[in-house]
């Protein structure tokens, strides 16, 4: 194994299927060029890697061939990664799990079956964000469906998203709110943040679902 150079991001990949890991670390070299990837296979191989590196992030299977169910995950595997952003990269179904493995800390579920780009977005919205759930819908995540996440907004937020959404520049939205276009990008920042969008078409669509006319 090679020695991975400093400044470079670490990430361990752990799957029990070889040609997954070889698809998967293409991928992330595709992407990302700082980025250093070590391989694992089971319980022992990834406390192997554990000891050697300080990893920036994790991307696991839940489910092994010697294990006869993902409770494997949970009890041997969830608990050696300690405070290690983890991303899951499954065959089983986010609609049926990832709420549950969310709930247990870990940082995006994806579906092995998912497009290359959605693979890369999730990897790099976990290494520079966090989190990564834009790929599951409110109802995956178990949103109350009475629920509205634009209820998270202040008023003066939500004045600004009806500007956004009818495609209203920054420039304008200034001008019809009295205000300065910089005050006007933060209001921006902050309703994307906390509605968990990555961009105003993004908001758009979010707002027709819950905001109907």
């Amino acid at each position: 194994m090679n020695e991975p150079s400093n400044g470079k991001r670490k990430i361990l990949l752990i799957d029990d299927h070889s040609i997954v890991r070889t698809g998967v670390k293409s991928i992330i070299h595709q992407g990302l060029t700082d980025v250093f990837v070590a391989e694992a296979w089971d319980e022992e191989s990834a406390r192997k890697q554990l000891e050697t590196y300080q990893f920036d992030l994790i991307i696991s299977d839940l489910t092994f061939s010697h294990a006869q169910d993902s409770s494997y995950f949970v009890k041997k595997m969830l608990p050696l990664y300690k405070k290690i952003p983890v991303i899951i990269l499954s065959m089983l179904q986010p609609d049926m799990f990832a709420k549950k493995y969310l709930d247990l800390g870990v940082r995006g579920y994806i579906h092995k079956e998912a497009p290359d780009f959605q693979i890369m977005d999730g990897i790099k919205h976990v290494l520079e964000r966090g989190y990564y759930k834009k790929n599951l819908t409110f109802a995956v995540l178990n949103v109350n469906a009475e629920g509205n996440p634009f209820d998270k907004l202040s008023k003066r937020e939500m004045e600004v998203t009806r500007y956004l959404v009818k495609g209203e520049s920054l420039k304008m939205i200034a001008y019809h709110m009295d205000l300065q276009i910089s005050t006007v990008s933060t209001f921006k920042t902050r309703i994307l943040e906390k509605l968990e969008v990555d961009s105003t078409l993004e908001l758009a669509r979010l707002y027709e679902q819950f905001c109907p006319q």
